[in-house]
């Protein structure tokens, strides 16, 4: 059987899964995302299609081990915190759902499958970028928007109308994130695009980036180095040369930086004073407030994240196997946001190493198929093509690895949905390429015989 659909609906499909906006459907938060109305199709399509790919297999078998084993250490400690039995079940469709995608994706475009999935990243970004920005300046569109899309009642009042929400119940450090990484993904498609039409792409994934820190900070900050990395990565130049423009970069921008340290200085102290602390653009520039007066630059923020909340389980069996407390939980709270934290306490790092490896797999796996191509890709007809799309699939990893250390992010519904979708992807489109002696399709894979 062979379940197609055009490409309009695998459009929407795709802003529903990337975006997941939240209309006031229901009293249930979560029936409130328009992806949850979707995935059931998309779950009855994979049932009847019938087949996997020995990848999808491999980790769904892992995550299935992580979830019988979270069961076993709330069967023995009986914590009463269900966030990692929740995290690991809701992964399964996510993972499902990310597969069928990428079946559709390859089904609808075939050859041309990473262009169009590129295009469709590229085209959410943007709509969520400019969301953000003008939602940021324009009140009248940011009451549209609220009228429109669900605001959670429950979130602290600065996340809901002091930050931008755009399609989100609230803002904050997981929506900064999520379009941190549509940003990083988009650039994807540079490697299709040509001339000023890059140029103009370029610009507006930057301004979009840039977006994100009108609801958060963390996801540009650690979104932006990146995205300069991929930029550089896609431009056909030798390493000496993307060697010299990044020192450049380095070195202009600092400058930069520090001769406009007075200014900023100011200019962060009036936005703190008329709009308090907790506006956006205020708290990007809080670090710099003392600097008229001290001439220091704080980083308080990065200091409580990375030295203050990095704890570890007094336990040692904890430490080792955790006892299912994620510290999500009122009466039971873990005093810090990271989510490599929360994963030691709450599974051990047996668990939390398990799961990384899972990634870890994901990523080698695309590399290593990528570095053994022999044919032309992207519409060129360099090997470097390949090898600079296993580079750009790093970078995506290592943001999304750098985000766990905010918060409980690497198996969010957005991140498994659409990095995994990605992996699938890839491995549909380099079905070809032989990485050992056997076939990576199981038998019964109608995709890999087409």
């Amino acid at each position: 059987m062979d379940i197609r659909i055009s490409p309009k609906i695998l459009f929407l499909a795709c802003f529903a899964f990337f975006v997941t906006p939240v209309l006031p459907l229901t009293q249930n938060v979560y029936l409130n995302s328009l992806d949850i109305y979707v995935t059931p199709f998309v779950l009855l399509s994979f049932v009847l299609l019938g087949f996997t790919r020995r990848i999808f297999v491999t980790i769904v078998y892992l995550v299935l081990i992580l979830f019988g084993y979270l069961l076993a250490l709330e069967f023995i400690y009986q914590s009463g915190d269900p966030t990692g039995i929740l995290v690991f079940l809701r992964l399964i469709p996510g993972l499902v759902v990310a597969y069928m995608l990428a079946y559709w994706f390859y089904t609808c475009y075939r050859e041309d499958s990473l262009k169009y999935f590129f295009y469709f990243v590229l085209i959410i970004a943007l709509v969520q970028g400019g969301v953000l920005w003008i939602s940021f300046f324009n009140d009248e569109f940011r009451a549209l928007m609220d009228s429109i899309f669900w605001r959670s009642p429950d979130a602290a009042y600065h996340l809901v109308y002091l930050r931008v929400p755009a399609f989100s119940p609230s803002g904050g450090d997981g929506l900064g994130m999520n379009q941190a990484l549509l940003c990083l993904m988009a650039t994807g498609s540079l490697y299709y695009i040509q001339g000023y039409k890059k140029l103009m792409v370029l610009m507006g994934i930057l301004l979009s980036m840039i977006g994100t820190v009108f609801t958060a900070r963390y996801g540009l900050l650690v979104g932006l180095p990146i995205l300069v990395l991929l930029f550089l990565n896609e431009w056909k130049s030798s390493m000496l040369t993307k060697a010299a423009i990044l020192l450049f970069l380095l070195v202009s921008s600092l400058t930069t930086v520090y001769l406009l340290l007075p200014l900023i200085s100011e200019w962060a102290n009036l936005l703190i004073l008329l709009n308090g602390y907790e506006d956006p653009l205020a708290r990007a520039l809080s670090g710099f407030r003392n600097y008229g007066s001290s001439g220091e630059i704080e980083f308080a923020t990065l200091r409580v994240l990375f030295v203050d909340m990095m704890l570890l389980p007094d336990d040692p069996f904890r430490f080792l196997f955790g006892n299912g407390d994620f510290g999500q939980m009122a009466v039971n709270t873990i005093d810090a946001d990271s989510g490599y934290v929360r994963m030691l306490f709450g599974m051990g790092a047996v668990g939390t190493l398990t799961y990384l490896m899972l990634l870890l797999y994901a990523v080698l796996s695309v590399v290593k198929k990528l570095y053994l191509a022999d044919f032309q890709l992207l519409n060129r007809s360099r090997l470097e093509s390949a090898k600079s799309l296993a580079i750009y699939v790093i970078l995506i990893a290592l943001f999304i690895m750098l985000g766990h250390f905010k918060i409980m992010y690497i198996h969010t519904r957005i991140v498994t949905v659409l990095f995994f979708t990605l992996i699938f992807l890839l491995h549909l489109v380099f079905s070809q390429v032989s990485v050992s002696p056997r076939d990576d399709v199981l038998p019964a894979d109608a995709v890999g015989a087409s």
